[in-house]
């Protein structure tokens, strides 16, 4: 678990049997992944909800012009990973620490310049290092072909793939709501297997199509209402990807909506 903060501890990893999960270490405030990624969210002048925008200026940036920066308020260690709670300074307006060591903040109507880009691809490297030491230790810990990331920084796709490519782990899991959204599930699950102690669940049950569904004919009644007009096609994906190539968003509803941030165009069984 990769999270802001819970109740106290930012990380966690355990390992799981049947339907029983044993914590094997915890990492607490202030070393905490989430809380750097939205402090420097801030600093580039985005909120702390914008994680995801840092995360595709990264890879525009050069991480080796800020790397030794960086090293300043975070490192890693062995089993660990540890930040400077004096540079960060985690919810509080104050960026003096941080623009000593990185440069000015950037203002809200200020341009993106190539130091911004910099900053965002160390934070982006130094992260994906981070959770590679940590996946590594847990390993050795409590060896298993099996992976499960959850927490809002297993949002962060580019470092699940450098997990995946580098990691010592086969299969590699991550439920579509990882984050706050999700902890709803994950209580259920917890109340389902340890107080009335049915048995674990087959990964079937566990898929993100929880949402609606509707029907061609009310999906059209939908489309009339809104006064525009249906056009059938044979061929969904071949328009759809000719609309892309000319520059256009395309909308794509099949099935069930999903649970989680991200919809995705998945043929559903």
């Amino acid at each position: 678990m990769l999270e802001g903060i819970a109740e106290n501890a930012s990380t966690m990893m355990a390992y799981a049997e049947d339907t029983k999960i044993k914590i094997l270490h915890q990492i607490h405030y202030p070393h905490s992944l989430g809380f750097l990624w939205e402090k420097l969210s801030q600093y580039l002048s985005f909120t702390e909800y914008d994680a995801y925008k840092v995360m595709g200026m990264a890879a525009y940036g050069d991480a080796s012009q800020v790397r030794d920066r960086l090293s300043a308020l975070a490192q890693i260690s062995e089993s660990d990973f540890l930040l400077n709670p004096d540079i960060l300074r985690f919810r509080l307006p104050d960026y003096e620490p941080l623009e000593s060591l990185l440069g000015k903040a950037r203002n809200p109507d200020e341009a993106i310049y190539s130091n911004h880009y910099h900053i965002a691809a160390a934070l982006q490297e130094y992260t994906e290092e981070v959770i590679l030491s940590l996946v590594q230790h847990l390993y050795q810990l409590y060896p298993s072909d099996n992976l499960c990331l959850a927490g809002e920084v297993a949002l962060n796709c580019v470092c699940n793939w450098y997990i995946k490519e580098k990691g010592p782990y086969t299969n590699i899991s991550i439920l579509s709501a990882p984050h706050d959204g999700g902890t709803a599930i994950g209580a259920a699950l917890y109340l389902y297997h340890n107080l009335f102690g049915k048995p674990a669940l087959g990964r079937s049950q566990l898929n993100p199509y929880t949402g609606p569904s509707y029907s061609d004919e009310q999906i059209a009644v939908a489309i009339h209402e809104a006064n525009l007009v249906p056009h059938p096609c044979h061929d969904p994906v071949l328009v759809a990807t000719e609309l892309v190539a000319e520059g256009k968003t395309v909308g794509w509803f099949q099935n069930r909506m999903e649970l989680g941030l991200i919809s995705c165009l998945i043929e559903q069984p």
